[in-house]
This record gives structure tokens, sequence and C-alpha cells, in this order.
């Protein structure tokens, strides 16, 4: 977990270099990752904590590359909302396929 001046950031597991924190910084070519290669990619999560009632309308989401490999994204997704950080529910889930470059995605 990590947090910055407006939120508090946490996830599942993240790769050394690759903390929660770098998947909110507004820089393209940060990324978190989540676990080692031999996780399950199942279940993996990240959070940011608006601290308060927030409306989302969209999210972007960038693909990322390993070493010149092909394009990396999650092939389904879920945006989930709680109010008391214990309690979930799905707010919209996403199976966007495979893609290069900058998704938007509206919640």
């Amino acid at each position: 977990s990590g947090s910055s001046a407006s939120a508090n950031i946490g996830a599942s597991n993240y790769w050394t270099g690759f903390e929660a924190w770098r998947a909110f910084d507004g820089n393209t070519a940060t990324n978190w990752r989540a676990g080692a290669l031999n996780a399950n990619p199942t279940n993996q999560w990240v959070s940011y904590d608006f601290g308060g009632i927030t409306t989302i309308q969209e999210i972007a989401y960038t693909s990322s590359t390993v070493g010149g490999s092909e394009p990396m994204q999650p092939v389904a997704f879920r945006i989930e909302a709680s109010n008391d950080g214990a309690n979930w529910v799905a707010v919209n889930r996403y199976t966007p396929g495979i893609w290069d470059g900058v998704q938007t995605f509206v919640v």
C-alpha cells in the first residue's frame, strides 16, 4: 500500500518497482503490476480511497508492454465502490478484449 496527498492507495500485491500508487500517478510510462510471474492472475485488485463520496464518470487504462512484448492489459475487470472500505458492490464490469495504448471506460 501507499499514499498520496489526496488518497490512500492499496493493492492485493505488486512487483517491486510497480507499486500500486503508480496506477494513479498520471504518468503513462509507469504502472502497477500485480503479483509475481507465478501468481494467480485472477482476483488481483488495486484500490483508491477518495476520502469521501465521489462521482466517477470514466476511467482511462493504459496498456503496457514488457521488453517489447505484446501489450499487457486485463481481459476482464470490474469497478467496485464502497462507503466503508469493507463492503463492496460492483458498479460495472468490462471485457474489453485486447487493445494497445489508452482505453477509456464509462463508469
